[in-house]
């Protein structure tokens, strides 16, 4: 394999960010983990240790600086899947009764945003747990990774997008004409079960993007939700 070398102010801006990618994602999988470290390892071969050091104070800086201003905004939705609505072939759920609101509050969010889905109706941990595992097996739709069973949590599943939250939406509920897109598929299997939720986002400023990861990781070890890594 061949590494193309780099100017050392280039190769020190790149080791900053993939340290802050591996010291982000250690709430994530092994893959992601060695991914990144193996890329750390890489970019190391072009400079001295001295230079990785002098590198991270920018990331020191700004880990140093996150406030409750850094959080710029916070959200909390309503979701009754009982009312996900049937599409026709031309159908657009934005528009639809019901998630043209839901739609409209989140189709300002375009920054990196941690979000959750906490569980408000009767249903128990187990129970949903249950659903999604047999909606996995018929519904050709990809869902989030298969893990075992944890006990009970008010907490669906915790999740991140850097921009568009609003597609991200679109594939959790079911929606995205493309079936490889990974999400919830709430439509496919909450709905009939009449699953109410309530849709929780935590916006955070661009430049904080590449925490995203960490944010992630802390919510989910926190809420310990029911579906997903973490």
């Amino acid at each position: 394999m061949q590494i193309h070398k780099r100017s050392k102010s280039e190769s020190a801006d790149l080791v900053l960010y993939g340290t802050c990618q591996y010291l982000c994602v250690r709430g994530a999988g092994k893959e992601k983990r060695e991914s990144y470290k193996y890329f750390a390892l890489i970019l190391l071969s072009d400079f001295s240790m001295e230079t990785l050091i002098n590198s991270t104070v920018g990331l020191q800086t700004l880990v140093n600086s996150i406030t409750e201003k850094t959080f710029q905004k916070q959200y909390s939705l309503t979701l009754d899947c009982a009312y996900l609505p049937v599409l026709s072939a031309s159908g657009d759920c934005c528009t639809e009764p019901g998630l043209d609101t839901f739609f409209e509050t989140i189709a300002e969010i375009n920054e990196p945003t941690v979000y959750w889905f906490t569980i408000q109706s009767h249903h128990d941990s187990k129970q949903i747990y249950d659903r999604m595992l047999t909606a996995r097996k018929t519904v050709h739709r990809r869902f989030p990774a298969q893990v075992e069973y944890r006990g009970a949590s008010k907490t669906l599943y915790v999740g991140k997008v850097n921009s568009d939250l609003s597609s991200r939406m679109i594939t959790h509920l079911g929606y995205d004409e493309r079936p490889n897109q990974q999400g919830l598929q709430l439509f496919h299997w909450a709905r009939k079960m009449g699953l109410k939720l309530e849709l929780n986002c935590i916006v955070l400023k661009k430049e904080l993007k590449d925490l995203i990861y960490f944010f992630e990781a802390q919510v989910s070890q926190e809420l310990k939700p029911i579906i997903g890594k973490y």
